[in-house]
């Protein structure tokens, strides 16, 4: 997608910053700043992070363009490793490091890669710049360990209060097998399941980390999602682990 150069303050600050290092030592150890109002928030909202549970990286689509020169583009690359603050006018509204400035064609608009010191910063900033598919997709993840962690526990009452060992055993109590796949998951790699004969071939996203445990050991993560660090609880509880 193309779009007029409407943000230059970003791009020339970047620029001058990269420039201006070689003069001012101290000039590289300030954070580059990047206005709400100059991310293309519907295109970065649609990103999908893989692996989010693990590295609280996102891609930004700026609504700046990609310059034509190459001494610019080369000023523009040199920035990772860098810090940098996304702000609200004067409003800090989350800070992280520069990963990667991807440049397409001149033209095209520019997308900067950050990562963040942990995913709840990066979901705090998501909130306050108005995106909704992150949000969206953590919350069917959470219903669907829910649904699963009340299937075992179900399933333990006639079991010796004990939970699955597998969640093949959960077959008559969960129904359909797409519960077994996060969305997230759904989206990055295509993962699906549409029987149960297809748990033999095809892993499904969510994980017993505890096999067997009793349904009374509240403080027990039974089952987990990898791609958004959520837990099940032995006790039919959902939440990150060692947050309450």
């Amino acid at each position: 997608m193309k779009m007029k150069l409407v943000g230059i303050t970003v791009v020339t600050g970047l620029i001058l910053v990269a420039c201006s290092s070689r003069e001012d030592p101290e000039a590289k150890n300030r954070p580059i700043s990047i206005q709400k109002t100059q991310i293309d928030s519907s295109n970065s909202d649609s990103i999908i992070n893989v692996d989010l549970a693990k590295t609280p990286k996102r891609l930004f689509v700026l609504t700046n363009t990609v310059p034509d020169d190459e001494k610019t583009k080369r000023g523009l690359v040199g920035l990772s490793g860098r810090k940098v603050q996304i702000r609200d006018g004067t409003e800090v509204l989350g800070t992280g490091t520069i990963k990667h400035v991807l440049l397409g064609g001149p033209g095209e608009q520019l997308v900067i890669s950050i990562m963040f010191p942990s995913q709840e910063v990066l979901e705090d900033l998501e909130r306050k710049l108005g995106f909704q598919w992150p949000f969206i997709w953590a919350r069917e993840c959470m219903t669907n360990l829910t649904r699963i962690v009340i299937s075992a526990r179900s399933w333990a009452t006639s079991h010796n209060e004990v939970l699955p060992s597998d969640l093949l055993a959960l077959k008559d109590e969960i129904g359909w097998v797409g519960v077994l796949v996060c969305p997230l998951d759904v989206r990055t790699s295509d993962k699906t399941l549409r029987d149960w004969s297809q748990l033999t071939t095809n892993r499904p996203t969510y994980q017993i980390v505890a096999p067997g445990i009793s349904v009374n050991d509240s403080t027990q993560v039974y089952l987990r999602c990898p791609k958004h660090g959520y837990a099940a609880y032995a006790d039919g509880s959902v939440r990150k682990p060692d947050v309450r």
